[in-house]
């Protein structure tokens, strides 16, 4: 890969919120909803589709960590977007694979704070 890649190396440069393998999470700097995480692989990899199998795997058990976590700490999540924007089409404006781990309370107003932000990807 040439150039700067903002999601290359993150897990020296953020708090990690869970961990498997090479894929981390952490939180999203410009969160529609309080919890909003991002999980994201060690490898430069472009989209979701071009994962390996075990990248797949550590990106499942790194989101269902972090999703008990966040449940615990905040019992009125009820759920859970799990985004991956897979091209520019599809909004993903960081050409490194991640996924917006988005937490879901009753009555919360998500279509609202999403038509707030200035990309829908970040």
């Amino acid at each position: 890969m040439s150039g700067f890649c903002v999601f290359c190396g993150i897990a020296e440069r953020a708090e990690v919120l869970a961990r498997d393998g090479g894929t981390v999470a952490i939180a999203d700097i410009n969160p529609v909803v309080p919890g909003h995480s991002l999980v994201i692989p060690a490898r430069h990899v472009e989209t979701y589709l071009d994962f390996s199998d075990e990248e797949s795997s550590q990106a499942k058990n790194v989101a269902a960590e972090l999703s008990q976590r966040l449940q615990a700490d905040d019992p009125a999540i009820q759920g859970f977007n799990l985004l991956w924007n897979c091209g520019a089409a599809a909004w993903q404006t960081v050409p490194h694979a991640h996924m917006h781990m988005v937490p879901r309370r009753a009555g919360d107003d998500l279509l609202s704070a999403l038509s707030r932000l200035p990309s829908l990807d970040g």
